[in-house]
């Protein structure tokens, strides 16, 4: 069973699209920390949208996975 919302996926798509677009790897936990606070309702776990992101951005250039980066884009934080 898919956990993750349509909304959620298509979230997901754009990011992995936007980074490819642009060239750049996917910061994994940042992205998936902002999917999530976008979508509290559907209560599903940052773990979930992180393999979802790492699964989906794995075919193109990658992506970069520091758990430190969820909390930065939790707090507004810029990441580098």
């Amino acid at each position: 069973m898919d956990v993750l919302s349509r909304k959620m996926r298509m979230a997901i798509s754009a990011v992995v699209a936007a980074a490819a677009e642009q060239r750049q790897l996917v910061q994994v936990y940042a992205e998936a920390e902002k999917i999530r606070q976008a979508n509290l309702a559907d209560n599903v776990a940052l773990e979930e949208i992180v393999e979802a992101l790492i699964k989906k951005s794995a075919g193109g250039l990658g992506y970069h996975s520091d758990p430190g980066e969820a909390r930065a884009a939790l707090l507004g934080e810029t990441i580098h």
